[in-house]
């Protein structure tokens, strides 16, 4: 989380100075593009592994409208998880596979000289980060027991008695009727 922030904040400062510098003192920064893309495919990789860790990613899961049962949504849980390692497992492959290439090669950037794999180590690191949390949740999702997954119907009642819309529903109800 620390990393994520951290360079979240050092790309926001790397574009406003080359904003800064480019249109207020119409300097131009010559390799601070590249720098740029340096700390902004850190930030992308770092929060994606945090993402995988916390579990925010983005979700767009219909099948959970269809599950009744506790034991639906475990059995889906692992599924997901179960998915999750194996497109993980083959795009940490493709990403060392394509670190390695990029070792190899005698590449440099335009400006800064340094070794285009510099660009590149975050694609590996990123991946198997993400890997290793698709593992870990996976792992949780087999083993959690099957009380501790919630049904819809069940999230959407906790979900309005911690908002405290319960009572409300009932006197709009008694309204209505009246």
């Amino acid at each position: 989380k620390i990393a994520t922030i951290a360079f979240l904040m050092a790309t926001v400062a790397s574009i406003f100075l080359i904003v800064l510098m480019r249109y207020v003192f119409h300097v131009n920064l010559y390799g601070m593009d590249e720098i740029l893309t340096i700390v902004s495919m850190w930030l992308y990789f770092m929060g994606g592994i945090y993402g995988t860790y916390e579990e925010s990613h983005i979700q767009g899961d219909l099948l959970n409208l269809a599950w009744t049962k506790r034991w639906h949504y475990k059995a889906h849980k692992i599924y997901i998880y179960a998915v999750c390692v194996f497109l993980m497992a083959l795009w940490s492959y493709w990403g060392v596979k394509y670190f390695n290439n990029c070792v190899g090669s005698s590449r440099r950037n335009t400006a800064t000289k340094l070794p285009f794999w510099i660009n590149q180590i975050p694609i590996p690191i990123g991946m198997w980060g993400m890997l290793f949390y698709s593992v870990y949740h996976f792992i949780r999702a087999i083993f959690n027991p099957v009380s501790s997954h919630m049904t819809r119907q069940e999230k959407e009642a906790l979900e309005k008695k911690q908002l405290g819309i319960e009572g409300l529903e009932s006197q709009y109800e008694e309204g209505e009727q009246a």
